[in-house]
């Protein structure tokens, strides 16, 4: 039977503190644990106290022996300790090109991914609303290889492994979510903290009114989606409607295929001709790619009629795949509409954070209809039907693994159970003549770009993209910092080819739009973000890890520098108004860059030379005054979380201070106040234009949200409550 002891008093027992104590070790005790003086861990989950007091332990010397130990369920809570990897040993040699693999040990301090620790309230920890649980602790038990003489695998992994996440509002985000990437700004936290605990405060006040603003908004929107009976009446008159469709055919289509673009087209003009004949299938898809459309429509004006109408298009979509006799849409058409969904979700900010769970049911429907299994393997399937079903399958592969990320969530793709059929490089207009000599005269070599192009290049690397979604994720897996770098390595090397091969096409001939390119990198190079990030910001304490960090920050320029920061620029109008990846992963980058021009100021403190880096504070300076307002635009049209806007514009005057020797804390608050009153009339600019009355009395809030740091850019709609449940679940 397991013993647990209470902490005893250090002048009588001496614990000290290893794993297992010298105590334990003598007693032969199965579980070793340790309590604080004042604190005793409750069974079961959810009941631990964690304080600042807890040390973390040491881990035993290599080639010790020690009792291997199984931790139950109701025994997690047990024993909490926060990692410190920082290491005094001589740094390694920095590679300076290419991605050459460091020499590293199984056992080797810098080899486990550095977690990361957040404060926590002093009540009861629980997974429930206006609580956050950070689970980035290890629950050190024994390694059990230590008793075989094993050495650990990069890829095995026990109940002895670190558990990597975080719980806020009653939701779990595992090591890709963005979550990971802002808690380094401790001291605009500390600031800002100050005054939201000061109810009394200007800021605070301002605050609460900005809040009031932002339900009212979002309360009018929700309101404004009365349910129509007959959904020809959503159809606006084709002159509107057909720039839309073009709008859309020349951006979202080319990268995830989901429509046969001629096919589509006949029926659009059939439907004009007689609007009767049009079944509901295609009505539906026609509302969802006019909503996607509207972001890139030629007319620019992203008034709140325009989103109106965009919205009221997918909570239509939604409602009708919600409503009975679903099985009659478990088919290609229903597949297709379900993508366009789910895209225009994200696309146009309605529920575009809980867009993993519902991949989760189009995956499974599209399993369902044989998509993943190739179209090569069946028998009797025209070559039209074969590039449909291969297209659409890379499109919902895409989906998930994206969303997967955007939510620290795993893919849950069988990875040995589905085929990779990439489609075939075929314009659509070859593919309606669809013969079986087609392969021979119609399907082109790679070099020559179709729309098609930028498909076959994301399903190259997808298994590669899959594997790094689940190695991030998975909870309990003990990640090595070799595999992150050959991993990081392989995807380096298909972002190569890719980029040699965009570049090859003649631009007197069809070759890829800039929206198109911006498009490959953003889908790609987020997974090599992913991979670096949480070691860069170990770089900093330890020399050896530098690649990492240098390799962050050029990918976080590249991702934010791709495109003018102009609204008449597509991709930069999707980062606007888009959610889920399209704001996800520029929050992930800024924050790299914020991180490393903070820590390049302080590190010059202390050097006797200038700091050097690939880009100058200028440049990257000016990536973030451009971030901030990119932040600002996106509230001036349909964003009403104003704490991003809050957040950067504090960093940013952080570094603002460093730089000429002001005060850092007055500035920051200079910066919030400022801020505040910014977002404060932008929001009651937009409150008026929709003929909403300025709440009078609101309800007190955080700043940075309900759980501090974690939640600061958690959007509204996440506690609306609407009702965005899997169609097929």
């Amino acid at each position: 039977m397991n013993v647990k002891r209470k902490v005893p008093k250090l002048m009588s027992s001496r614990c000290n503190r290893n794993l297992p104590c010298e105590q334990c070790s003598r007693s032969k005790t199965e579980l070793c644990t340790y309590l604080t003086d004042d604190d005793s861990l409750a069974e079961g989950f959810g009941h631990s106290r964690v304080t600042s007091r807890m040390t973390p332990p040491r881990l035993p010397a290599a080639g010790s022996t020690s009792r291997s130990h199984s931790t139950a369920p109701h025994e997690t809570s047990d024993q909490i300790s926060i990692l410190n990897s920082q290491d005094t040993r001589p740094a390694a040699r920095v590679p300076t090109s290419g991605f050459a693999l460091p020499t590293l040990s199984a056992s080797d301090p810098i080899s486990r991914f550095p977690t990361h620790s957040f404060p926590v309230k002093d009540s009861a920890i629980s997974p429930d609303i206006g609580q956050t649980l950070t689970l980035d602790v290890d629950f050190y038990t024994a390694p059990k290889a230590l008793n075989t003489g094993a050495t650990s695998s990069s890829t095995a992994y026990d109940e002895s492994a670190v558990v990597r996440g975080i719980f806020s509002k009653t939701r779990f985000f595992g090591q890709s979510h963005w979550m990971n990437s802002i808690y380094q700004f401790s001291q605009v936290y500390e600031v800002i903290q100050k005054f939201e605990l000061d109810e009394t405060s200007e800021a605070r006040t301002v605050y609460d009114k900005c809040k009031g603003l932002a339900r009212a908004i979002k309360a009018q929107e929700i309101a404004k989606q009365p349910p129509i009976a007959d959904i020809l009446d959503h159809v606006p008159p084709r002159n509107i409607a057909e720039p839309l469709v073009q709008a859309y055919l020349q951006t979202f289509e080319s990268i995830f295929r989901i429509l046969h673009v001629p096919s589509f087209l006949r029926d659009f003009n059939n439907h004009w001709v007689n609007p009767s004949s049009s079944g509901p299938d295609f009505i539906i898809k026609l509302l969802l790619v006019m909503s996607i459309g509207s972001i890139f429509s030629p007319d620019r004006n992203i008034s709140a009629s325009n989103y109106s109408s965009a919205s009221r298009w997918i909570y239509t979509a939604q409602s009708w795949l919600n409503s009975p006799f679903e099985k009659g849409r478990i088919n290609i058409s229903g597949i297709q509409i379900y993508c366009l969904l789910l895209l225009a979700r994200q696309a146009n900010g309605v529920e575009g954070d809980l867009v993993w769970i519902s991949a989760g049911s189009l995956l499974r429907a599209a399993m369902h209809i044989g998509l993943h299994i190739g179209p090569s393997r069946l028998a009797g399937v025209t070559f039209f039907n074969q590039e449909i079903r291969r297209r659409l399958w890379a499109t919902v592969l895409e989906i998930v693994v994206q969303s997967s990320m955007d939510a620290g969530g795993l893919p849950l793709v069988p990875i040995q159970d589905i085929d990779y059929e990439p489609p075939s490089n075929i314009d659509d207009e070859q593919l309606e003549d669809a013969n079986e000599d087609i392969a021979t005269t119609h399907v082109k070599p790679l070099k020559e770009y179709t729309m098609t192009s930028v498909q076959i290049a994301l399903m190259k690397s997808y298994p590669l993209r899959l594997e790094i979604a689940q190695y991030l994720n998975n909870f309990r897996s003990k990640p090595l910092y070799e595999k992150t770098l050959h991993l990081a390595s392989r995807l380096s090397s298909f972002c190569r080819d890719s980029y040699i091969l965009f570049n090859s096409f003649p631009t007197n001939m069809p070759h890829p739009t800039p929206f198109q390119v911006n498009m490959l990198d953003l889908l790609s190079y987020r997974f090599l973000l992913a991979l670096h990030h949480p070691f860069a910001i170990k770089a900093k304490a330890n020399p050896t890890l530098y690649f990492s960090r240098k390799v962050s920050i050029e990918v976080a320029v590249s991702l934010l520098s791709r495109s003018p920061q102009s609204s008449d620029d597509n991709y930069t109008h999707l980062k606007i108004t888009g959610t889920g990846l399209f704001r996800d992963v520029p929050v992930i980058a800024i924050s790299t860059i914020c991180e490393e021009l903070i820590h390049q100021l302080e590190e010059e403190k202390s050097s006797f030379m200038p700091v050097s880096s690939s880009f100058s504070r200028q440049d990257l300076r000016k990536i973030i005054e451009e971030y901030v307002n990119l932040l600002d635009m996106r509230i001036k049209h349909r964003e009403t979380n104003i704490r991003g806007h809050i957040l950067f514009s504090c960093v940013l005057e952080h570094i603002n201070a460093i730089q000429t020797g002001l005060p850092v804390n007055q500035s920051i608050a200079a910066a919030l106040k400022r801020s505040l009153d910014q977002c404060y009339g932008t929001l009651k600019a937009r409150a008026k234009a929709c003929e909403i009355d300025t709440p009078s009395d609101t309800q007190p809030d955080n700043i940075l949200g309900m759980n501090g740091a974690h939640d600061w850019l958690f959007d509204d709609e996440m506690d609306a409550g609407t009702d965005f449940d899997p169609w097929l679940s």
